[in-house]
């Protein structure tokens, strides 16, 4: 999983999120309950410009922050989601 994290990684940071997605997908289907890889999938997904679906796991990633009770890394995700899909109603579920 680290293996296909780090690739992901390197292919975001090169804005080849094609590449950056296909990895992160291996990485969650070796560990689904990584959030930090949900986390970087959701921002491949922005900087394809999908928000809708970058949302989407941004709120898989707090969920599962939520499920491993890292309250601080939550607000964080929170955060994360408002200044990129400010207007996702996903942001208002994991505030409750």
């Amino acid at each position: 999983m680290q293996t296909h994290t780090t690739m992901g990684l390197a292919y975001g940071s090169k804005d080849n999120y094609d590449k950056a997605i296909e990895c992160y997908q291996k990485a969650i289907n070796i560990n689904p309950e990584c959030a930090v890889t949900y986390y970087n999938m959701g921002v491949a997904y922005y900087g394809k410009e999908l928000e809708t679906t970058a949302a989407d796991y941004l709120y898989q990633t707090g969920l599962l922050y939520l499920k491993q009770n890292k309250r601080k890394k939550v607000l964080i995700t929170i955060d994360c989601m408002k200044n990129l899909v400010s207007d996702s109603p996903l942001i208002q579920k994991l505030l409750k």
